[in-house]
């Protein structure tokens, strides 16, 4: 198998190349049920070939070796009003250039309305892929993020679309 650049295998990887077990953090995921400071909310665990990682900038993460694809799921409970999702989106294209749109759209999730997007281009010289389902809720906001190697990435766009569609947060962080 080709080696990826070391800028997009950052990105695929949803920062897992600067992995940090996190031993003094509170939270938790037993069960499909997440909980931390800064929020719950159920969502499945995935199946092999995923697994899990631990990494120190999302709640959440998944990555399956058979395709170099990652998931992510990122959540922020600030005190700051419901941003639109769309406005939130545009945060995640950061530093990705010669963009193309495949899907920009409204969907919902977890009975909100989210944005869904499907976005390829270039990061640092790379061709990189990524969908995200975005969702502003009680003052948080939830970023699921699909990222793969632009030859594999339609592999794992359902896997993408059942966590986004059984994603439900119970309750905001204390």
């Amino acid at each position: 198998m080709r080696s990826l650049p070391v800028c997009l295998r950052g990105l695929l990887v949803c920062s897992a190349l600067v992995l940090l077990v996190n031993c003094a953090s509170s939270a938790e995921y037993k069960n499909g049920v997440y909980r931390s400071e800064e929020a719950t909310f159920r969502i499945p665990p995935l199946k092999a070939p995923w697994q899990r990682l631990d990494v120190e900038d999302a709640e959440l993460a998944f990555h399956n070796p058979r395709t170099e694809a990652n998931i992510s799921l990122n959540a922020t409970c600030e005190e700051y009003e419901d941003a639109p999702p769309e406005a939130l989106g545009l945060h995640l294209l950061i530093g990705i250039v010669n963009r193309t749109v495949h899907t920009w759209e409204a969907r919902e999730m977890d009975g909100r309305k989210a944005l869904f997007m499907d976005v390829s281009g270039e990061l640092d010289g790379a061709p990189v892929r990524l969908a995200a389902y975005v969702l502003a809720k009680d003052y948080c906001a939830f970023d699921l993020i699909y990222t793969a190697d632009p030859k594999h990435f339609d592999k794992g766009l359902p896997t993408l679309h059942k966590l986004a569609e059984s994603f439900h947060m119970i309750q905001r962080g204390e």
